[in-house]
């Protein structure tokens, strides 16, 4: 049986995370931010509810009407998952787009590449897998009962956890090297707060990379079974899920916490002299330069600007982008 007081911690932990997650919710419907914006703290909501069923079954897993909320917060824990996933991508896809600040093509749209849309495709593809996970474990199980079903179907376990392992890797090597090219970009800027944006880079990078760690290796063991009602009750085991969401939680709502415009930036070109640049020379900017005016929400405060930006180029990847380069942030000169 689950020690009941771990699982009541948690299960209050979870609830106080998922109040501020609803809180945000409602504070980006009430000041209308984009719908993408929105609909990813729904996701990330999602999630939180899901492990509160899965807490909630655990910890009256020794009651007869709390046995068979078992299935059910198990099947909720893959939507969890699903749904945690979808946000690291998003922040994968927000980081690529702040490296490609600096290029701007009519042709080469900032993220347009074979990388992030692979990702993107198969983190569509496990959220479309684990989504069908509450449907095919039986309605009302307990944790006997419902490990016991696991048992008799290995292939469809084997396979659900080949895609969500393969896709935890691809989602934990994407972060760590696009957040080692986003800190290299910045160290190699003249911002303000470079350290800080340094340090405050490498920590969001090593949070997610814990996180997709800490889901992999629950899911690992579950699936190899190895002493697998030990591993889904065991105290060393449940701080794991708690830990590895409440990380990308934190980390998904300080990323997304500014304020930007709902109109995304479009990809437009404009001289800042009209007498020394012209619309082909301005396409691109140098390299080291082009780190002066890197922009990432992910890594500076709201600061408001004595000038009024002018945007000048920049490319929203589908709202409120984070690498609009504006006017008064750029020197004379930086632009070749």
């Amino acid at each position: 049986m689950c020690p009941t007081a771990p699982a009541t911690t948690l299960l209050v932990l979870e609830a106080i995370t998922a109040v501020v997650v609803a809180w945000r919710v409602a504070y980006h419907v009430r000041i209308e931010s984009h719908w993408r914006r929105t609909t990813l703290h729904l996701v990330l909501l999602l999630a939180c509810i899901g492990r509160l069923v899965f807490w909630l079954g655990l910890r009256d897993d020794d009651d007869a009407t709390g046995a068979n909320r078992f299935a059910i917060g198990l099947g909720l824990l893959c939507v969890a998952w699903a749904a945690t996933y979808v946000c690291v991508t998003e922040v994968v896809v927000q980081w690529s787009t702040a490296l490609a600040a600096g290029r701007v093509s009519h042709g080469q749209p900032a993220c347009a590449n074979l990388g992030v849309h692979s990702l993107v495709a198969l983190n569509a593809l496990h959220a479309l897998t684990l989504v069908v996970c509450p449907f095919l474990l039986p309605r009302s199980a307990s944790r006997a009962d419902t490990l016991r079903f696991l048992d008799d179907h290995p292939a469809a376990v084997r396979s659900i956890a080949i895609v969500h392992i393969a896709t935890g890797v691809a989602n934990a090597v994407a972060t760590a090297v696009v957040g080692a090219q986003l800190q290299g970009r910045v160290g190699a800027s003249t911002l303000r707060h470079k350290d800080r944006s340094q340090r405050m880079t490498v920590l969001f990078t090593l949070s997610l990379v814990l996180a997709l760690g800490l889901d992999l290796g629950y899911l690992l063991a579950l699936a190899l079974r190895a002493n697998a009602d030990a591993l889904v009750c065991a105290s060393n085991a449940i701080p794991m899920i708690f830990v590895s969401g409440v990380l990308v939680t934190a980390t998904f709502l300080y990323l997304m916490r500014r304020l930007l415009p709902k109109t995304p930036a479009r990809l437009v070109t404009s001289p800042v002299e009209t007498a020394r640049c012209d619309a082909a020379s301005s396409q691109y900017l140098s390299g080291r330069q082009t780190s002066n005016i890197l922009h990432s929400y992910a890594l500076e405060d709201d600061a408001p600007s004595s000038v009024p930006p002018i945007p000048i180029m920049g490319y929203g990847y589908g709202y409120d982008a984070p690498a609009a380069i504006f006017l008064s942030d750029v020197r004379r000169g930086d632009v070749v």
